[in-house]
């Protein structure tokens, strides 16, 4: 499934954006803004829930001015030029992401749940073996998911044949999971907006060959009614976790890259370390910020690879950035001689 897609996924304020404001100004290059979007804007202080929705009235692609359909309730840092020179290369303004896409799923609340898209290889009753494949390029998913469960808008259970391709898609605002792949292998997800998740965004359990890169995870936020009391306790709160919920069940071949997690419960990233004095090439170049709430609030949790042995001696953590977490920054505590 193919939508018309969007110039921008994400841009940055120029300008601070004051409690009470009905305007916000953006950078301008690529954006593609009209009447009607959705769009969020995601935290830039310490707490994880100061992220907002908001609809777009008019936007003014020459001043880079957005009218929104009702004022803010939180103040978010912009300024015109990038911080990334003062803070080893972390733009630290605040971001505004694109929620709205031409084709669109959208859920209908019946017994707390959304909408969902399940891809499973099956064997039929006759001996016919089906492989599923999904493909969604620029699709926006509203309301997907199941309160209290792991039942995410984007499920992947069991599919191993085919690779499987989520890019350019706005995931935003359901009761629950954003996106569960469990026992799957050859899951690539690029260049997507989750927002809006509950108790876990994004979560990865027993996959292979996974790809994760430059994608958006913000406002999530923890099961707190009294239904979920039990759950609580059976699932990790976090943004984008990585085989965390299965460890130390192996999941060898993950790549998580170019991605942020902002405004999110206890944890930014889960995921694994690399070898001692190699190249980190396959869990960096990720932000984590306004991370808080929860057992902790740490950017990031870093835990040696269990499919690798010599991890069991020593394992590196490196090239990952977060700022404005009330736990660690980075946060690693596993078994190994040296770290």
């Amino acid at each position: 499934m193919m939508g018309k897609k969007r110039s921008f996924k994400m841009t940055r304020l120029t300008a601070p954006a004051k409690i009470g404001d009905s305007t916000i100004t953006i950078e301008t290059k690529d954006v593609d803004l009209i009447k009607g979007d959705r769009i969020a804007i995601p935290p830039t202080d310490l707490q994880y829930d100061s992220g907002e929705t908001r609809d777009v009235v008019e936007y003014n692609k020459d001043t880079g001015v957005i009218t929104l359909d009702k004022p803010l309730e939180k103040y978010h840092f912009g300024a015109e030029k990038s911080t990334a020179e003062k803070y080893s290369g972390v733009d630290i303004r605040g971001e505004v992401l694109s929620l709205s896409r031409n084709i669109k799923i959208i859920g209908e609340e019946v017994d707390k749940w959304g909408c969902q898209i399940l891809t499973s290889d099956i064997m039929q009753f006759d001996g016919t073996f089906l492989e599923g494949e999904t493909y969604l390029d620029s699709i926006e998913i509203q309301y997907g998911g199941q309160k209290d469960t792991r039942h995410a808008a984007i499920r992947f259970e069991g599919a191993l044949s085919k690779k499987q391709n989520v890019k350019n898609c706005a995931i935003h605002e359901g009761p629950g999971w954003m996106v569960n792949g469990l026992r799957s292998k050859n899951l690539n997800f690029e260049n997507n907006v989750f927002w809006g998740g509950n108790q876990v965004g994004v979560g990865f359990n027993m996959v292979m060959s996974t790809r994760f890169h430059n994608n958006f995870v913000g406002w999530v936020t923890p099961r707190n009614d009294l239904e979920a009391i039990g759950m609580a306790t059976l699932d990790v709160m976090g943004g984008a976790l990585f085989c965390s919920l299965t460890y130390p069940s192996p999941c060898p071949g993950l790549t998580i890259t170019n991605n942020i997690a902002a405004g999110t419960v206890q944890q930014g990233f889960t995921g694994p370390a690399h070898d001692c004095e190699k190249k980190n090439i396959n869990f960096h170049s990720n932000v984590a910020h306004s991370i808080s709430g929860g057992f902790s609030g740490n950017g990031f949790i870093v835990y040696p690879d269990p499919s690798k042995p010599q991890h069991k001696e020593c394992y590196e953590v490196s090239n990952n950035a977060a700022y404005k977490c009330t736990d660690a920054g980075i946060f690693t505590n596993f078994p190994s001689k040296r770290v």
